[in-house]
């Protein structure tokens, strides 16, 4: 998804390292998401909603239509079905997770390789069409550069996120900033809202009491 213009203003953080350069940052996390995308994509969003404590939404909200615009109490299997049956746009739905929640841009180098790797799968599609036919060697070169590109997106995010988890040992997460999550209501989709008052109680990374119970690193409130 192309942030809207508000959203993609609002943002100000720099990513660790460029999608470009992401493959040679973590080579082997690159090549885990070249193969196994859906493995990869499922940890990083389990990851995700373990830090912000948000509910679990399909596609993170951005799927705002029907049953879809609802949280759900557990993400299996629905997570499950997610990144093995809509594995680019449970990979984006990832993207602005991170970049929402952690205040991340995109560079101009970023929205490159993502709207060419968009513009080549429309292309091939096109071309088949109205061609009455396709080239599989064509269509073959565009999936291996459209798989190329969701692995180094997956690889950026996954470096970011080690950094964002080693920054939340002293600083715990408190939720989103206050200049992107005023943006939810018009920039992003409506079910932001709901996701993120989810959030708002959540501190992980916080000191534990000791002898507290501890669930997906966060400490469990006693009652």
């Amino acid at each position: 998804m192309v942030l809207t213009k508000d959203l993609s203003e609002a943002l100000e953080g720099q990513w660790q390292v460029g999608m470009l350069y992401a493959p040679s940052s973590a080579p082997a996390t690159c090549c885990c998401a070249f193969w196994c995308t859906p493995c990869v994509t499922y940890n990083q969003r389990l990851e995700l909603l373990d830090i912000t404590q948000e509910k679990y939404m399909c596609c993170a909200g951005l799927c705002n239509c029907c049953c879809f615009g609802s949280p759900c109490d557990s993400h299996f299997p629905w997570l499950c079905l997610e990144v093995c049956c809509c594995p680019s746009q449970a990979i984006v739905a990832n993207r602005f997770m991170l970049q929402t929640r952690f205040d991340r841009q995109n560079d101009a180098c970023d929205n490159c390789l993502m709207i060419t790797a968009v513009c080549c799968d429309v292309i091939a599609t096109m071309s088949s069409m109205l061609g009455g036919g396709e080239d599989p060697d064509a269509r073959w070169i565009m999936d291996v550069f459209y798989a190329s590109v969701c692995a180094c997106m997956l690889t950026q995010q996954a470096v970011e996120l080690e950094h964002i988890k080693k920054e939340l040992e002293t600083k715990p997460y408190t939720g989103a900033p206050e200049h992107i999550k005023n943006c939810f209501g018009s920039a992003a989709a409506p079910a932001q809202l709901v996701m993120h008052s989810r959030s708002e109680n959540a501190s992980y990374g916080a000191a534990v009491p000791a002898g507290a119970p501890v669930i997906q690193g966060v400490p469990v409130e006693q009652r």
